[in-house]
């Protein structure tokens, strides 16, 4: 059985960067400036685990209640096991 984990987090908090140390490689584009890398819901599956990577929310480009709809269709067909919430403290 697979586990399945969805980042969820404010865009530029490390979503994508934490993706990354969970799977053990680089798989998801990361950026240091201020502008969204991650457009759309991206999956990284290995096998065994599958890292759903989020649109970061209080992205410019688009509403958080479009995009929160995404989310949660998403997250309801795949049946996740966990989210996590990635927050810059």
């Amino acid at each position: 059985m697979k586990t399945k984990i969805a980042l969820l987090g404010i865009m530029g908090h490390g979503k994508s960067s934490v993706g990354n140390l969970l799977i053990g490689k680089d798989c998801f584009k990361v950026s240091n400036d201020i502008y969204s890398c991650t457009p759309m819901i991206e999956p990284y599956d290995n096998g065994n685990l599958v890292i759903f990577d989020t649109r970061g929310l209080n992205d410019k480009g688009e509403t958080d209640v479009n995009n929160l709809q995404d989310m949660i269709k998403t997250f309801k067909k795949e049946k996740l096991n966990a989210i996590f919430i990635v927050f810059n403290g």
